[in-house]
């Protein structure tokens, strides 16, 4: 492998720290970002998606009040391997996780700019936890299931 040195012949540190001091998500961040925005608005401001993207989601998607009984035929459909690892699995997941659920607020019911701003706020706090040296598990990873 290759070592990599600055012109002062230091090694390069980390780039945790940058991402937290510039308030810059990581490829992982944006994407579970951009997951549970689109889920945001479905569910709470689905007259600004377009059609294809409305019925992009099946009504029987799990919510914070699902449990496994409730949800069988979305589970049987969407808990294959087909559909383990895509949004359509995980979105609704993510949706009802605890990451999303501090990062909702009543205002953010009301205005989809305050959602984002406290979901990027969030997101950042997520991906700085943990040692310097070391990035925390991207967060579609640690997906939890519906309670039974």
């Amino acid at each position: 492998f290759v070592n990599y040195f600055y012109k002062d012949g230091k090694l390069p540190a980390h780039t945790k720290a940058s991402f937290f001091e510039y308030k810059i998500l990581t490829v992982h961040g944006i994407i579970a970002n951009n997951a549970l925005l689109l889920m945001h608005r479905s569910r709470y401001f689905s007259q600004s998606l377009p059609r294809s993207i409305k019925n992009l989601l099946p009504e029987n998607a799990p919510t914070s009040y699902s449990t496994e009984d409730s949800n069988k035929i979305w589970l049987n459909y969407f808990g294959t391997a087909n559909y383990k690892k895509s949004f359509f699995y995980k979105g609704p997941l993510l949706a009802i996780s605890q990451l999303n659920i501090d990062t909702t607020s009543p205002s953010s019911l009301l205005s989809l700019t305050v959602y984002k701003n406290n979901l990027k706020r969030t997101a950042i706090r997520e991906q700085s936890k943990g040692e310097l040296e070391s990035w925390p598990d991207f967060i579609l990873h640690n997906t939890p299931g519906i309670r039974t």
